[in-house]
């Protein structure tokens, strides 16, 4: 009797359960369906913003970016400080080191940054020139192989000779290139630091 009766509750759930799902995979196809669209439009988009952007460089933008490596894989760029790693979402944002490498080097079909700097840090930026590179680079900067050094003079002196700093960054789709701290959605990153040298200079209030 409990046999019976457990096979017919089965057959009733299957019965409701079976249009729910039948519904949620043509959403989930509809989704993907939007989300290509998406990607189609935004690239699209961008390819406008920045064809804008080449006819309205300005001679300081103009100017050729320091390689100072290059192979048949991968090139590294001296970034200065106060310009963007990649292009922005929005048509003021589009000065950036991927932007003018693109100027610089029409010939490069491919040319898609591995990691990213921060707008107002210089230093070197790699920049892979296949999509294979890239994929392979890009990976290796997740799983932490690649060990990534900076420098800082500070406005004010620190309590400690070093010390780690962990955050979960998260990028921010409101002001993109920016990101923010988000304990839910960010990144786990982890940052150890050290006092080099203690300036001679007052520190800056």
């Amino acid at each position: 009797q409990d046999s019976t009766e457990r096979l017919q509750l089965k057959r009733e759930r299957e019965q409701v359960i079976r249009p729910l799902r039948q519904m949620s995979e043509r959403m989930d196809e509809h989704m993907k369906l939007r989300r290509k669209e998406y990607k189609g439009l935004s690239k699209w988009w961008q390819g406008e913003m920045q064809a804008i952007y080449f006819s309205e460089m300005t001679a300081a933008q103009q100017a050729p970016l320091d390689i100072v490596y290059g192979d048949d894989y991968l090139i590294g760029v001296d970034k200065p400080a106060g310009l963007l790693s990649e292009p922005g979402r929005y048509y003021h944002l589009q000065d950036s080191v991927l932007s003018r490498l693109r100027h610089q080097l029409p010939e490069q079909s491919f040319l898609r940054p591995v990691h990213r700097l921060d707008q107002a840090t210089s230093g070197l930026l790699l920049f892979a020139l296949s999509a294979g590179v890239h994929a392979a680079l890009s990976q290796q900067f997740a799983r932490q192989k690649v060990v990534k050094s900076y420098e800082a003079i500070l406005s004010r002196p620190v309590d400690r000779a070093e010390g780690v700093i962990e955050l979960s960054i998260y990028a921010d789709p409101i002001q993109r290139p920016k990101q923010r701290v988000d304990a839910q959605r960010g990144k786990h990153s982890k940052t150890a630091f050290r006092v080099v040298k203690d300036s001679e200079f007052p520190h800056v209030e």
